[in-house]
């Protein structure tokens, strides 16, 4: 009797975590879910435009064509008499008067173009609805206003099934899958940065004193206060100024998690010391103590020249 009860109420409270979790997810869309659907929105509003400008077009060349043609139809009236008479006597003269008194009459009156000529098609309204707006209408739905739900499906009962049945192979794999992107995406934004240090040194000499230069009043002033004009080299994150670590040596910008990540180093500066490079894109213990001896060398080496020259 216990173990009936104790299954019984297992299914009611399997029946009640179903209840809970489809009330979830039924809920109005999330602040994420809205900024997600604002894309798909604006390139519906760029897709019925661009459908609305070949309707138009179609009507007017449809208009236009419909004039030509019925400017182009001609109808010519005429009406013309010819009469023979043969005068004299003799044989001659009488055979050509009796072949040539028959009375033959051929009339017409007019002359038009009407089979060099077809009018154009009129655009069908129900082809329109059928094709145009009937899909239009299927994508503001599908795409916009309820993509939340189809999203929200397809993670609660289609992706489960696309991962192993068990939850620790499924989690491990999904772990290794946003590690690996991860990895990607961190790999490609060192490149970049390699690059961007590379591409600093040739443009060092080169001074910008437009009103839109990175250093000029205006931008440093107003734009930076009021939009996000900064970004993070590594995960290019756009940001206000003043959240990023700025470093001293060269343009180079981070934000705060980017920093903890290389620890606390300049990722374009080892790019220029060589320390990083494309084989090996994070920096060893040995190699940064070596950079770092390298460095003091030629700072000591360089102060020595210097005072030899005062000297």
């Amino acid at each position: 009797m216990e173990m009936q009860k104790w299954k019984l109420l297992h299914v009611v409270g399997y029946a009640q975590y179903i209840v809970r979790e489809s009330v979830i997810q039924i809920r109005w869309p999330t602040d994420d879910e809205i900024e997600k659907a604002k894309h798909p929105f604006y390139r519906w509003i760029i897709l019925t435009l661009i459908i609305l400008f070949v309707i138009a077009i179609d009507h007017y060349l449809y208009s236009f064509l419909y004039k030509v043609v019925t400017s182009s139809k001609t109808i010519k009236e005429t009406e013309e008499t010819a009469q023979l008479q043969v005068l004299g006597e003799g044989v001659v003269a009488e055979f050509l008067h009796r072949m040539l008194n028959i009375n033959r009459t051929i009339e017409v009156d007019h002359v038009n173009n009407e089979h060099c000529l077809s009018l154009p098609t009129r655009p069908d309204f129900s082809e329109r609805v059928k094709w145009l707006l009937i899909p239009l209408t299927i994508s503001l739905i599908m795409q916009v206003l309820f993509s939340f739900v189809i999203k929200r499906i397809i993670i609660n009962y289609f992706l489960p099934f696309m991962y192993p049945l068990r939850d620790r192979v499924r989690l491990i794999y999904f772990y290794n899958k946003i590690l690996f992107l991860r990895t990607t995406s961190r790999t490609e934004a060192r490149s970049k940065i390699r690059f961007s240090a590379t591409r600093w040194k040739i443009n060092a000499n080169k001074t910008d004193r437009s009103w839109l230069s990175p250093r000029s009043w205006f931008k440093l002033k107003v734009l930076d206060r009021i939009f996000r004009t900064g970004q993070c080299i590594m995960c290019e994150t756009y940001m206000k100024p003043v959240k990023l670590k700025y470093c001293l040596d060269c343009p180079a910008t981070f934000c705060k998690f980017c920093v903890e990540e290389t620890g606390g180093d300049c990722y374009a500066c080892m790019a220029e010391d060589g320390i990083v490079n494309t084989e090996y894109t994070m920096p060893t213990i040995v190699e940064s103590l070596s950079a770092i001896r390298r460095n003091c060398e030629e700072n000591f080496q360089d102060h020595v020249q210097k005072a030899y020259q005062v000297i």
